[in-house]
């Protein structure tokens, strides 16, 4: 392949197309009424055959997604977990922050998708409830 996939994806914008990702298919939507213009095609051609390529791009430069998104999410998840005071000094729920941190700013950053920030918010909140558990079970509560 002589052009770079951001090279296609660019000539793709410059007549009208938005690529993005839905999971892990890419998308193709052309912006005009009407048929698309014939260099369309090859185009697209030589994306499909670089999908895995082109879906790293994608991923890469995702669209960011609004803290207050993301803060509604969490909030959600951590009103269901019950959150009892000294649950941050386990070393296993310290983890499980750090990891809800990194997708966090990976999710603002366009790094990762909320696919991404969900899966890792369900195994936080698996964490914290699995935490208190073990902490009601030896203090009796």
């Amino acid at each position: 392949m002589t052009a770079t996939i951001s090279d296609l994806i660019n000539k793709l914008e410059g007549i009208c197309y938005t690529l993005y990702l839905d999971g892990e298919r890419v998308k193709f939507r052309y912006g005009l009424a009407g048929e698309p213009p014939f260099e369309a095609k090859p185009l697209l051609d030589t994306l499909r055959e670089h999908k895995a390529e082109l879906i790293d791009h994608l991923k890469g430069h995702s669209t960011p997604i609004p803290y207050d998104t993301l803060k509604t999410c969490y909030l959600d998840a951590f009103n269901r977990t019950g959150w009892k005071i000294g649950l941050m000094a386990r070393p296993e729920v310290i983890e499980a922050e750090d990891r809800l941190n990194q997708i966090w700013l990976d999710c603002m950053e366009g790094k990762a998708s909320m696919e991404d920030f969900k899966r890792t918010l369900n195994e936080w909140e698996g964490v914290i409830s699995g935490a208190i558990r073990q902490v009601a079970t030896l203090y009796g509560s």
